[in-house]
């Protein structure tokens, strides 16, 4: 594929395309697998980063759920 994307971008292809139009098509495929899975992820991590607000909590700010915090942390996805 990357001999057909080389030729395609060099123009010597049947089809020219230029290397904005491929990284867009990249990114649509991706992000449309992505997409179809953020309803589970978000039912799952919600439950972990949301707790049940106090009567306190409620009274005076009108919530029902709080967020928990805590430092800034980054999630990280390596590979061995």
């Amino acid at each position: 594929m990357c001999r057909e994307l080389g030729a395609l971008r060099r123009g010597t292809g049947k089809m020219m395309m230029n290397d904005a139009t491929i990284e867009l098509s990249k990114y649509q495929q991706a992000r449309s697998w992505s997409d179809q899975y953020l309803d589970q992820v978000r039912q799952l991590i919600g439950q972990h980063l949301f707790r049940i607000s106090t009567e306190l909590e409620d009274t005076r700010q009108a919530t029902d759920l709080v967020m928990l915090e805590t430092r800034q942390t980054r999630i990280r996805n390596y590979r061995s």
